[in-house]
């Protein structure tokens, strides 16, 4: 099992939701927030796990916010990451991004 999925899979089913809300915002500030290019690579792959385990309400409360903010991050890998891999899944699982935010970004 990869390590993302593993993860997502134990903190989304943590029944106590400050632990849940403990655990998300160390993922978000370690990973998305990083100043580690691959660090924030390695949070893109998190959330595509995790629009797989988690509901889509669950998704855009807590994930969804700061894996846009990499759409603009100052990392061109990043960028081109979040391009090739999330568009595509954020289009079919929760309806079409913003399309000047895509045009942005290429």
């Amino acid at each position: 099992m990869d390590a993302g999925l593993c993860l997502i899979n134990l903190i989304y089913y943590i029944p106590n939701e400050a632990k849940r809300r403990l655990a998300l915002d160390m993922i978000v500030d370690d990973f998305a927030k990083s100043n580690v290019a691959n660090f924030k690579r390695v949070y893109i792959e998190f959330c595509i796990h995790a629009l797989n385990v988690t509901s889509h309400s669950f998704f855009k409360a807590n994930l969804l916010p700061s894996l846009m903010a990499l759409a603009k991050d100052k990392s061109v890998p990043v960028k081109l990451r979040f391009l090739k891999r999330v568009v595509p899944i954020l289009n079919d699982t929760l309806g079409a991004c913003d399309s000047s935010l895509t045009m942005e970004l290429v």
